[in-house]
């Protein structure tokens, strides 16, 4: 999957999703490693349903926030890294979390993938991990689910795999970053592009 194969104009935006400890960020991982074999540019996203903070007390950026600027930026001749504060939280699953959303992917739009892990409800394609057999409600739940990766421990029995939704891959654990994957978002990337151009 060399880079000329994607549309460098609009990335492919991949949403990983599911509940802890289901190996969310171990997948996110995995596939930045794939895509950047093959020369692409990857962003990645990272929801946190929590405050942070990637300061540290003392520093001269620190001391920005601490007087109060509302943004803060700093640049090195290798890195820029810009710390915002919302002017109020911005609520799960509404529509202000979703307005965040497409706010950093505009600012990413020079990549050629963003992987963007959490945003649950978010309207862009979504690979869902399943760790525990009662996650599979997480299919019926989210919108734009194109893959399942599940845990061994999950693995639907085939009477229960027939009714689920066909067009959802199901991929088990071990073969997450593997070709057929792989070739699932890439032809889902590619059949978007045809539809826009329409």
């Amino acid at each position: 999957m060399g880079k000329e194969q994607l549309d460098v104009s609009k990335p492919l935006i991949i949403q990983v999703v599911g509940y802890k400890h289901t190996g969310k960020t171990t997948l996110v991982c995995k596939l930045v490693e794939r895509w950047k074999s093959s020369s692409a540019r990857i962003a990645t996203i990272k929801h946190d349903a929590h405050d942070f903070n990637i300061d540290r007390e003392g520093t001269d950026t620190w001391r920005h926030r601490q007087a109060g600027a509302a943004a803060v930026v700093i640049a090195s001749p290798h890195r820029i890294a810009v710390m915002r504060s919302e002017p109020q939280p911005v609520q799960r699953g509404t529509d202000s979390e979703r307005r965040q959303l497409d706010n950093l992917l505009a600012q990413l739009a020079d990549m050629d993938v963003v992987l963007v892990e959490g945003y649950k409800s978010a309207a862009y394609p979504k690979i869902v991990l399943i760790r525990e057999h009662a996650h599979w409600c997480l299919l019926d739940t989210l919108t734009n689910v194109v893959a399942a990766v599940y845990w061994p421990e999950a693995e639907l029995p085939v009477s229960e795999a027939n009714e689920t939704d066909s067009s959802v891959l199901h991929i088990p654990l071990h073969e997450a970053a593997g070709p057929s994957m792989m070739d699932r978002l890439l032809a889902m990337h590619t059949s978007r592009d045809a539809d826009d151009t329409e």
